[in-house]
């Protein structure tokens, strides 16, 4: 009697799992794109092609394998693979996956700490989208679409400034399990407010100030008048030491003159009168 029944509950059981994982392989290969844009981590293309490719029988370590491979962190791919399967084996309309306004509000890893997951998840999207580029080889061009907010805080004022922005651009993601996988994908990184001045260790950022501000003015002016008056004194001062020098010299000289006893006189030339005839009294 044992025997039969545990026979008739392993007849009952088969039909249910190998439905179940049929059902999941469908979910998997049709939905392969929905799945894999929605995503809290990864490379998409790298997630979409491993869940087109993915071979049955479907189960957690299968899908942890695909999120792995694509750049997720162990907990990260238990926590998407459990998500995944609890997906496709229940109504998707009961299960639909984050999207509007709001792309990093996801669903809770777990049913016992749903609330929790909800606020942190919003950081382990930012940090994933990092980390998913561990397989993905990029030379991209692209120029910013949104804007994030940093407070800054200095001394005991406290203001709000746009310190970075949302840059989206375009790279060439390759499959780390396929060698002639790649495609296109948009990553999206923070650069700094071309209005601000951002610090390296990304504490805060500064407000840029091109224009010259009122205090900016008194500082200039005060400079140019010291500057001035420098100028000015350095001038005065150089005319007055050639001054000196010469009545210096002037009076060395006039102090030699004095030592010589005075100045000498130039003796008058003595000549002969002009058609005077006769001997020299004193020729022999």
């Amino acid at each position: 009697m044992r025997v039969s029944l545990s026979t008739t509950l392993v007849s009952l059981l088969l039909p249910s799992i190998a439905t179940a994982t049929v059902s999941r392989a469908t979910c998997l290969h049709l939905k392969a794109d929905d799945l894999a844009d929605g995503a809290a981590c990864g490379n998409k293309a790298a997630l979409r092609n491993c869940f087109a490719n993915a071979g049955e029988p479907i189960s957690t370590s299968t899908l942890e394998k695909c999120f792995v491979s694509a750049g997720c962190t162990n907990d990260e791919s238990v926590s998407e693979a459990r998500w995944m399967l609890k997906y496709c084996d229940s109504n998707p309309d009961e299960l639909k996956r984050r999207a509007g306004p709001e792309p990093v509000l996801a669903r809770a890893t777990t049913d016992t700490t749903a609330t929790t997951d909800v606020t942190t998840t919003a950081a382990s999207t930012a940090t994933s989208s990092a980390t998913s580029t561990a397989t993905s080889t990029a030379t991209s061009t692209g120029t910013t679409t949104g804007t994030s907010t940093t407070g800054t805080t200095t001394g005991t004022a406290t203001s709000s400034l746009q310190c970075s922005t949302a840059s989206e651009y375009e790279t060439t993601a390759c499959d780390s399990t396929s060698t002639n996988s790649c495609s296109s994908v948009t990553m999206t990184t923070s650069v700094c407010a071309a209005a601000n001045i951002c610090s390296t260790d990304g504490t805060g950022c500064m407000l840029r100030e091109d224009n010259l501000t009122t205090s900016g003015a008194i500082v200039t002016v005060f400079l140019a008048v010291v500057l001035t008056v420098a100028i000015t004194a350095i001038l005065f001062l150089c005319c007055r030491d050639r001054r000196e020098q010469k009545r210096l010299h002037a009076k060395s000289e006039a102090a030699a003159i004095a030592k010589a006893g005075g100045v000498p006189r130039e003796e008058p030339v003595r000549q002969s009168a002009s058609g005077a005839t006769g001997a020299n009294p004193f020729a022999g």
